[in-house]
């Protein structure tokens, strides 16, 4: 019951109209850069780049980083429409938008449908219209004073002058600090915050990770609620699972799983009348997004890559009947295919590229300590010359790809 989530509709001209909305007063919904969701040209790449290279740059220096990844309690149902609208007040957004906002938040009611049969509707005093326009702008505006808050204390990460103590993406937070002191400061900053916008952490989704040469030494307990922070090895964000102990390295079980799931869903439901070519048309515009879904914003273990090629290739030898690894790249090459460790290296030089020339500071400063100097080492494997449009650097992993081809 406590996970239960219902489904709203709007209707088109609703959207149509928060559209309108947004587009005339989008100068008053300004967030932080630290916020990742729900921004245009940012995304869960950009949130997972700055948490890996932020930690990485800490625990290269021989600091020990705590990680606290902290979850809202039913955060977009709980938006409590009044302290919303103080918080639109303050950032000096025009009445007419707040009493329009005002009024319409008013009139929301649900029921409930079984069968053919409807409850009595129940009016919702809390909470932003789920699949409205406007409700993950407004929710990051609501949020968006628990990383000011954080900024403004000075407690947790900063790299070159530039804070990095708290990334969201939405509402997920995760605290990084290299003192379990200035943590707990800071998870005191945010139930405070959390307090007076009347919700709350789920102590239960909330965990407590440590990276760096001292992850394993104790510490006294770090308080969330009242209670000790779960203190775990590894730490799932944004989809990308992370074993953490002396330095955060990608986990690839879940997503082999889902890999695994969706192709032999396909091959289930095809496999016996479709040709090779549609299958592997499928393979590659429904399967490889799963397997490589945000590798190219974390570090990658050759262990990593080696597993990634033996998963990939599994599914290849099926739809191929094929044992021999030379003719299946030749297989890849007549069919237009990357093989994963190029397809891989593609979205690295596509994603690092945007980095380097990234719009908001933060990014762009952590990419030119951590992972510029990858950046650099695929640009000459490749023989990229910066910048390049994502369509060259196509062009040149296909040419390296053929030339290792040549080499068989």
């Amino acid at each position: 019951m406590d996970n239960y989530r219902a489904i709203t509709i709007s209707p088109v001209l609703s959207k149509i109209f928060e559209n309108c909305l947004l587009s005339r007063f989008s100068s008053y919904f300004v967030t932080s850069d630290l916020q990742c969701g729900f921004k245009s040209k940012v995304g869960c790449n950009d949130a997972l780049s700055v948490l890996c290279n932020t930690v990485e740059y800490f625990t290269s220096n021989g600091s020990t980083v705590s990680i606290a990844s902290l979850d809202m309690a039913k955060a977009f149902d709980k938006v409590n429409h009044y302290a919303l609208f103080i918080k639109l007040m303050k950032r000096q957004v025009p009445a007419c938008f707040i009493r329009l906002l005002a009024d319409w938040y008013g009139k929301v009611f649900a029921c409930v449908k079984w069968g053919q049969s409807l409850s009595k509707p129940v009016q919702l005093s809390t909470g932003v219209r789920q699949g409205g326009v406007l409700s993950p702008v407004l929710f990051a505006v609501y949020v968006n004073d628990i990383i000011t808050n954080l900024e403004c204390s000075g407690y947790g990460c900063q790299v070159a002058g530039k804070y990095v103590g708290v990334i969201m993406y939405a509402d997920d937070l995760i605290l990084i600090s290299a003192s379990c002191t200035d943590l707990r400061q800071m998870i005191k900053i945010c139930e405070l915050e959390m307090s007076w916008l009347d919700m709350h952490f789920n102590a239960k989704k909330s965990c407590l990770v440590r990276c760096g040469p001292r992850y394993s030494k104790d510490f006294a307990d770090i308080l969330l609620n009242g209670a000790p922070l779960r203190l775990c090895n590894t730490l799932k964000y944004l989809g990308i699972t992370f074993d953490v102990k002396r330095k955060l390295k990608v986990s690839l079980a879940s997503k082999r799983i889902k890999f695994f799931r969706a192709f032999n869903y396909i091959y289930g439901c095809v496999g016996a009348t479709a040709s090779c070519v549609v299958l592997c048309h499928l393979l590659n515009t429904f399967c490889l997004p799963v397997l490589l879904y945000g590798l190219e914003a974390v570090p990658i273990s050759n262990a990593n890559l080696r597993t990634l090629q033996s998963t990939w290739n599994v599914a290849l030898y099926k739809i191929f009947k094929l044992k021999s690894l030379s003719n299946l790249y030749y297989v890849q090459y007549f069919m237009g295919t990357l093989p994963v460790n190029y397809a891989l290296d593609l979205r690295k030089l596509s994603f690092q590229h945007k980095q380097s020339a990234h719009h908001i500071s933060v990014m762009n400063l952590l990419f030119s300590l951590t992972a510029s100097k990858e950046f650099e080492l695929l640009c000459k494997n490749y023989s990229v010359i910066q910048p390049q449009a994502h369509g060259r650097f196509r062009a040149c992993v296909w040419q390296a790809f053929v030339c290792y081809l040549a080499s068989f």
